[in-house]
């Protein structure tokens, strides 16, 4: 069965609940100075939006998975000199929630491991390979953020599920992220979304998708959520024991 088609979030998603507010793909024109407030209330390590306003605003692939699927994705893997940084930007992109007056209160933004792309240039050519091979099938939520004055509404779910089903309409097979590792309310609110939450020592596991014992490993202090984009694919995600490549 092909991955159902996603909504077009070019033109927006009302959140459900919430009529006022709209999920929708991040824009070159959209409020600079509140991005970055939006950007303060994230913890970690996570690039600021500005510096990557471009970046997250030209997933040409992303942007189109609504309409292509899968089949669309391959057709620009198989673009004549696409390298694996083209690939990954492709797939990489910003998710905005807009209220009816037209202000940003959430951002979520998205791309295949970054860590990939450290492959590409510091690995081996099998390492190489390895990171060409997964762009198209993994999908990382990189950061959430929901104004303060707008929690409660729905609008963080709105915007993982519209990620969700984003990347499933492109044909990926795993959808995850981290969180603090201490944080209850987090671990609730994945598993609340269908995300199996780790152990904080356990690694998202790659040998099923590639048949090698490799993982990903979470940031120390963090631990990691996931879910499989397919019903198909049910093997544990979870890995206790796997060879370090990513991460960590």
């Amino acid at each position: 069965m092909p991955p159902k088609k996603s909504p077009d979030l070019a033109r927006g998603v009302r959140v459900r609940g919430s009529a006022q507010v709209t999920i929708r793909f991040m824009r070159p024109t959209d409020d600079q100075a509140r991005l970055s407030e939006l950007h303060e209330l994230i913890d970690g390590e996570v690039p600021e939006p500005g510096a990557l306003r471009d970046l997250f605003t030209t997933g040409a692939a992303l942007q189109n998975f609504h309409s292509t699927g899968p089949v669309g994705f391959r057709r620009f893997l198989d673009t004549p000199g696409l390298g694996v940084l083209q690939a990954h930007l492709g797939a990489s992109g910003a998710l905005v929630a807009e209220d009816a007056d037209g202000g940003l209160v959430g951002l979520a933004l998205l791309s295949p491991p970054s860590e990939l792309l450290t492959l590409t240039v510091t690995g081996s050519h099998d390492e190489q390979r390895l990171a060409a091979t997964l762009i198209p099938r993994i999908a990382r939520l990189n950061a959430l953020a929901v104004a303060t004055e707008a929690q409660g509404r729905g609008i963080g779910a709105s915007l993982v599920k519209q990620a969700r089903e984003l990347y499933t309409a492109g044909g990926f097979t795993i959808f995850y992220g981290d969180c603090k590792a201490d944080d209850a309310d987090l671990e609730r609110f994945y598993t609340a979304r269908g995300f199996e939450v780790f152990g904080p020592n356990d690694a998202l596991r790659m040998g099923l998708l590639i048949g090698d014992p490799y993982a990903i490993y979470p940031p120390e202090g963090e631990r990691t959520f996931a879910r499989s984009l397919r019903p198909s694919y049910t093997l544990p995600l979870r890995a206790k024991d796997a060879r370090y490549i990513l991460g960590g």
